[in-house]
């Protein structure tokens, strides 16, 4: 009897519990509008969300990463994204590969093939070098096309720190490599591996290092005009946002703009790949840098003004406003994610304990190489569950 009364009780308590938690569940469901407080860290910060008009989420992007230009901190922006809406990204065939030919044009009949499964590349964001019409034939007519660009001086500084390339040139300061002509003409002749040296940004776009230059009548080096003409109208045609890296809070606001993403947490992004010390240029070496990377120069200075004009075309008050509500939100996350940072050349983060749990604390903090491979076994184990075949 008294077995039968427990199990009467234990009844009785569960129905009332279900019958309470059908009833919030009904009330939630009625208000289609109800909006939930922020995280902890998140409050305090104005939400621009209302003057974002109505769109719909991109569901194909192509993001030509660039070297030294913060496109490491883009990609883990988009990368996210793609985790979180399931989206696929094209990725090498090789499981070791964490980029696509960065010394040869991108070649499509390279990518990691899954159509077998049903599944289609919905982002390319892997370093490469672009070819319009081979991203063209993977990717649909509806997908959104971006970029980065870094001022060029800047950008070699930082490309030759970063490679260590002075041990390369005979443990040659930068300094001391700009006006060494043998050294000069050296990495003109030979991009180190294949695909890093001067006018980067042109090389990463595709243009061929012949045409980056002619020798005019005073036996100066100058671009060449009508490659560098055809270049940026093929850009101009093609991207729908160049971003610019000294621009870069403005340049997420555009970017959340232009692929609609939910919310200001989608382009709250930690530094990546960025090093704790910088050679200090003087401005000689700063000039020869310049005349160096001309073409480099062209195309920045072109795309510079091109996203001012997108700013201005927006609204100057209201991207700086939104600009405004990235930085703080970013501040946030640091301190509610972020330990310290660490690394003794890069800068990496150091999570607080227990957040490695938060899956937004984690992905933030993630590198780059270590996103990809989640990214990699999430999509082939998918793969395998829908066809069966073994994929790397």
């Amino acid at each position: 009897m008294k077995l039968v009364l427990r199990l009467l009780l234990v009844l009785f308590v569960f129905t009332v519990v279900f019958t309470c938690w059908a009833a919030l569940k009904a009330r939630l469901i009625s208000r289609p509008n109800l909006v939930l407080s922020a995280p902890e860290h998140e409050q305090g910060v104005q939400s621009a969300e209302g003057s974002r008009e109505s769109c719909e989420p991109a569901r194909y992007v192509v993001f030509l990463k660039t070297h030294k230009a913060g496109s490491s901190t883009v990609f883990n922006i988009l990368l996210r994204y793609a985790a979180e809406e399931g989206l696929v990204l094209a990725l090498p065939q090789s499981p070791t590969a964490f980029q696509h030919s960065t010394a040869t044009h991108f070649e499509p009949n390279k990518v990691l093939d899954l159509s077998a499964a049903g599944m289609r590349p919905n982002l390319v964001a892997m370093h490469m070098r672009f070819h319009r019409e081979a991203l063209l034939s993977l990717m649909p007519n509806e997908t959104r096309f971006v970029t980065i660009m870094r001022q060029p001086v800047d950008l070699f500084r930082s490309l030759y720190d970063y490679y260590a390339l002075q041990r390369i040139f005979g443990g040659e300061s930068l300094e001391r490599f700009v006006s060494n002509e043998e050294l000069v003409g050296t990495l003109r002749q030979r991009r180190f591996s294949g695909n890093l040296g001067f006018n980067q940004i042109a090389f990463d776009l595709g243009l061929d290092p012949e045409d980056f230059n002619s020798t005019s009548k005073s036996l100066k080096r100058v671009p060449r005009a009508a490659q560098v003409t055809e270049l940026m109208s093929m850009m101009d045609s093609t991207f729908h946002l160049v971003m610019i890296a000294e621009r870069f809070s403005e340049s997420l606001a555009l970017l959340r703009r232009l692929l609609c993403l939910p919310g200001y947490r989608s382009v709250v992004a930690f530094r990546k790949n960025a090093l704790h010390n910088r050679t200090t240029l003087t401005a000689p070496v700063a000039a020869r840098l310049a005349q160096l990377n001309a073409v480099d120069t062209l195309l920045y200075d072109h795309f510079a003004r091109k996203f001012d004009q997108q700013v201005a075309a927006v609204g100057r008050a209201r991207v700086a406003a939104e600009a405004a509500h990235i930085e703080a939100l970013t501040e946030r996350w640091l301190a509610h994610c972020v330990e310290t940072t660490k690394g003794r050349r890069v800068v990496g983060h150091q999570l607080r304990a227990g957040m490695d749990h938060d899956e937004t604390c984690h992905r933030l903090a993630l590198p780059e190489l270590e996103f990809t491979k989640e990214l990699r076994w999430l999509q082939t184990r998918l793969a395998r569950q829908r066809t069966g075949f073994f994929y790397q």
